[in-house]
Order: C-alpha cells, then structure tokens, then sequence
C-alpha cells in the first residue's frame, strides 16, 4: 500500500510545527509572564487558592526542554505521561512510514479516557494534598493554606 502524498505532507507539516514550538517555547514563556502580570492567569489559583487540572503543565514542558525531568514530573506528572505517549506515536508513525503503511495510527478511546482520568485524579489528589496536609511540589500555594 503506497503512502498518500497527503499523509507525507502531514507528517512534514507536523515535523515543522514541532519544530516551531520548540524554538518559539521560551519567547512565549517571556510573552505569558509579560501579560498574565497584569491580568489573572487562572481564577482556581488566583482566587480560590487551589490547582486547576492543568497547573504547572507550562513549567513542565519547560523543564523537559531543558532535561530537568525530575523537575518536570513534580510540576505535572501527567504532562510527562503525555509527552512520553506522544513520542512512542511519534515513532510508530516513522515505522510505520518505512512499512508504507498509513502514517497516522488513531489514537485508541480507551487510552484517551486513560489520559482524562489521571488529569482529573491528579487534580483531586493534588488538591487534596495541598489543602489537607500541606504537601505541595509546584509551591506556589503552600504558603496560603499552612
């Protein structure tokens, strides 16, 4: 089965947006601070003191591009999860490439629901952790609740 030009122009396509976000990564975390100084970042940590479900999930990216992963895993443990999920895709794609298959394997719903569930239980336990005992990796809201 030959390979869709599509399908390459896809590939390609994706290859260059990976590599935009890579190199534009830190002029974006100096534009967020810049704007999120002035206005609220997140009304869940601003205003009521807790983690939303995607707290520390910038930083994370960060410490990864920087191979602090031990960094990376206490800012947001599920962003690792993900990003080691989409470079096993990402490599399954390059064989199945070779192989002259589709590129583009789907994503299987079971491992999307996977994905939701540990996103929302992080978020609880996270949250439960800071409030109830004081335990908070990021330590942005320890001070507020001990």
């Amino acid at each position: 089965m030959a390979i869709r030009r599509t399908s390459l122009i896809w590939f390609a396509g994706l290859h260059v947006a990976a590599g935009l976000t890579v190199v534009l990564f830190p002029f974006f975390r100096v534009g967020a601070t810049a704007v999120f100084s002035v206005i609220p970042v997140c009304i869940l940590h601003d205003w009521l003191h807790i983690y939303c479900p995607l707290c520390g999930g910038t930083r994370a990216v960060d410490a990864m591009l920087h191979f602090h992963f031990d960094d990376a895993l206490r800012f947001h443990p599920v962003v690792v999860a993900v990003a080691g999920i989409a470079a096993v895709w990402y490599v399954l794609a390059w064989v199945r490439l070779f192989r002259g298959k589709t590129l583009f394997a789907p994503i299987p719903k079971p491992l999307s629901v996977a994905v939701s569930v540990a996103l929302i239980g992080f978020w609880i336990v996270r949250n439960v952790l800071l409030i109830g005992f004081g335990v908070d990796p990021v330590g942005d809201l320890v001070g507020f609740w001990h």
